[in-house]
C-alpha cells in the first residue's frame, strides 16, 4: 500500500508542485497512513517483547534471576521449591517483603532474640509490615524465641557476654507489648537455635545459623510452597520446615506465657541465674574427670 502510494506521488509530482496546498494535504495523507502501516506491523512484536519484560521483572522481585536454558540443576532447584538465594539476611529480606506484604493468613516468625529484625534500623521497613499485620488481624503473627535459660550458649558460641542475648530478648518482647501482640502469640523454645526463619502461608525466609558467627551474616534460602498444578514441583524444603522447624511451635519444648508484661519482669529477674546455670554447665562439660 504505502509502496503504491509513493509511485503515485512519483508520477503525479509536475501537479503537485504546481499545486502546494493538495501537496501539503497529500504529504500528510502519506504520513498518517505510513504510521498506521507501521502501527499495524509493528504493534504484535512489542506487546509480546513488553509481556516478556514484565514477566522477567515479576520474577526478578521475588528472586527468581534464573533464566530458561540454564543447567538440570537449576531445574532441579526450583522443583526442590528454593526460589531465591541471598548471601545475608539483608538482602533476602529485601526480597521477602513482598511476601509478607501480601499475606493475609499467617506469619510465624523464629528466632533468637529477633533483635535484628524489631530493633535494627535496616530492618525497620520489614519490622513495620509486620506491626501493620499485627494491628489489621491480631491473631495472624507468631513469634517464636530461643527461651532466655539457652540464650547464653549461643552467646558463648558468638563470642559475645554471657547475659546478652538475654537483655535482647527482653527489648523485643518490650517492642511486642507495645504492638499489642497477644500473649499466645509468643512463646519460647528450650534449645538453641539452628535456623532464623520467617514463613507464610506459601514462602519460607530460611537464614542458617553457623557455630561461630550471627546468622545474619549468613546465606539464606528462600522457600515457596509447591503449586498442585505444576507436575513434578514438590517444594520438599517448604515442606520438611514447615513441619519440622515452624512445628516446634506445638512441641512440648515450646513454652507458653500467659502475659508478656509479666515475662519481662520475670526474665529480667532470671537473667544472671541462667548465666550461673550456662557457665557451670560448659566447665562441666569440659571436664572429664
Amino acid at each position: 500500500m504505502l509502496k503504491d502510494l509513493l509511485n503515485h506521488l512519483k508520477q503525479e509530482w509536475d501537479a503537485l508542485i504546481s499545486a502546494p496546498w493538495a501537496f501539503v494535504f497529500i504529504l500528510f495523507l502519506s504520513f498518517i497512513v505510513a504510521l498506521y502501516v507501521a502501527k499495524w506491523r509493528y504493534e504484535g512484536i512489542i506487546h509480546r517483547l513488553k509481556e516478556r519484560i514484565e514477566a522477567l521483572l515479576e520474577k526478578l522481585k521475588f528472586g527468581e534471576t534464573s533464566l530458561p536454558g540454564e543447567s538440570i540443576l537449576s531445574k532441579v532447584i526450583q522443583n526442590a521449591g528454593i526460589f531465591g538465594v541471598c548471601e545475608t539476611r539483608r538482602k533476602a529480606m529485601k526480597v521477602f517483603s513482598k511476601a509478607l506484604s501480601d499475606e493475609f493468613k499467617e506469619i510465624m516468625v523464629i528466632g533468637s532474640s529477633l533483635k535484628g529484625l524489631l530493633q535494627c534500623y535496616e530492618y525497620e521497613e520489614i519490622a513495620n509490615i509486620l506491626r501493620a499485620k499485627v494491628e489489621g488481624n491480631r491473631n495472624q503473627v507468631k513469634f517464636l524465641f530461643t527461651h532466655p535459660v539457652f540464650a547464653d550458649f549461643r552467646a558463648i558460641q558468638e563470642g559475645r557476654d554471657l547475659m546478652e542475648i538475654g537483655v535482647e530478648i527482653i527489648q523485643s518482647l518490650e517492642i511486642l507489648k507495645k504492638w499489642n501482640v497477644p500473649s499466645e502469640n509468643v512463646r519460647f523454645y528450650l534449645g538453641t537455635p539452628t535456623c532464623f526463619g520467617i514463613k507464610t502461608s506459601k514462602y519460607i525466609l530460611l537464614n542458617p545459623y553457623s557455630y561461630l558467627s550471627v546468622s545474619y551474616n549468613s546465606p539464606c534460602l528462600l522457600l515457596e510452597f509447591p503449586e498442585e498444578t505444576i507436575p513434578d514441583k514438590s517444594g520438599f524444603f517448604y515442606q520438611e520446615f514447615n513441619a519440622h522447624h515452624f512445628g516446634a511451635w506445638d512441641t512440648k519444648l515450646s513454652v507458653r506465657i500467659n502475659d508478656i508484661g509479666e515475662t519481662i519482669t520475670f526474665f529480667k529477674g532470671m537473667l544472671s541465674e541462667y548465666a550461673i546455670l550456662v557457665e557451670n554447665f560448659f566447665a562441666k562439660g569440659k571436664s572429664f574427670h
